[in-house]
């Protein structure tokens, strides 16, 4: 059985969307989230030991851009050649980010897609998005809504404040 992060990513997409329908305090979110992440680390903690450590160490860490499938939308925004080095952290980031570009993604749920071990902080992303800023721009804008969270504008998008 393979752990899959990206059922995870969705069902803090889910308490975020409830808690923006207001059908969810924001209290009730922070539990959700909590509970969410917890069973998550138990799935993971569970499969990882059946992992043989060895043959983990072994395998070459992938490129975000070399994996990247050929009808993502980020390979028509982006020019691969001579790009920086996304990591797949940056990829999933990213990639969550344009998946949601119109809407402001909450600091928690990026937290999330990219660590979804949850050893996430907030600092941590800060430092991830500084990264990918560095390596998409200008091709794609990443704003901070402070004490929100991120959106993403492409180049042909107005971003806000711009006329």
């Amino acid at each position: 059985m393979k752990f899959d992060e990206s059922k995870i990513g969705k069902l803090m997409v889910a308490v975020s969307m409830l808690e923006e329908a207001k059908v969810l305090s924001s209290e009730q979110a922070e539990a959700a989230y909590t509970h969410i992440r917890a069973l998550s680390q138990n799935v993971a903690r569970k499969l990882r030991s059946t992992v043989n450590d060895a043959d983990a160490r072994r395998r070459p860490r992938s490129r975000f851009e070399k994996d990247l499938p050929e009808n993502s939308p980020l390979r028509k925004i982006l020019p691969l050649d001579g790009l920086k080095r996304l990591s797949d952290k940056h990829g999933r980031l990213l990639t969550f980010l344009l998946e949601n570009q119109n809407r402001i993604v909450p600091y928690k749920e990026l937290i999330t897609i990219g660590w979804p071990e949850g050893n996430g902080t907030q600092a941590s992303l800060t430092t991830r998005m500084m990264e990918i800023r560095d390596r998409v721009e200008p091709y794609i804008d990443i704003q901070t809504i402070e004490s929100r969270g991120y959106q993403l504008f492409t180049k042909e998008e107005s971003t806000p404040g711009s006329e």
